[in-house]
């Protein structure tokens, strides 16, 4: 999944954060935390950077 700017981050954001299960990191704006009812949780990076990012860049045609 691409970004394609701030604004769509932060509603994305927000948007993940209404779902059950899923809380904001205490320190890491890009990071969320996913607590499943079942098993075991995982963080969520959106970030460029590490593993299961969202990179920042306009969007592409398919």
């Amino acid at each position: 999944m691409a970004i394609e700017n701030w604004t769509v981050f932060e509603a994305l954001r927000a948007a993940l954060l209404q779902e059950p299960g899923v809380r904001p990191d205490a320190k890491v704006l890009h990071r969320l935390h996913y607590s499943p009812a079942v098993g075991e949780g995982f963080p969520v990076d959106l970030d460029a950077r590490v593993a299961h990012a969202v990179p920042y860049r306009p969007l592409r045609a398919p």
